[in-house]
């Protein structure tokens, strides 16, 4: 499950940021931010093929 719990932690700090980097108009940071949502969604897949694995071959 931590691999949930960061995700979703990583992924909700990009959002917030991301509209930060907007107001400010800050190019890099926008860049930056999307980098960091895309690294949340990667954790929230990991996590389910980690579990799917897990059920279907029953470690």
């Amino acid at each position: 499950m931590p691999f949930l719990f960061l995700g979703l932690l990583i992924l909700l700090v990009g959002m917030y940021f991301l509209r930060q980097a907007k107001r400010s108009h800050d190019h890099e940071g926008e860049i930056g931010c999307k980098a960091l949502i895309a690294a949340g969604i990667i954790l929230i897949l990991i996590q389910g093929l980690f579990f799917r694995s897990v059920i279907l071959l029953g470690f």
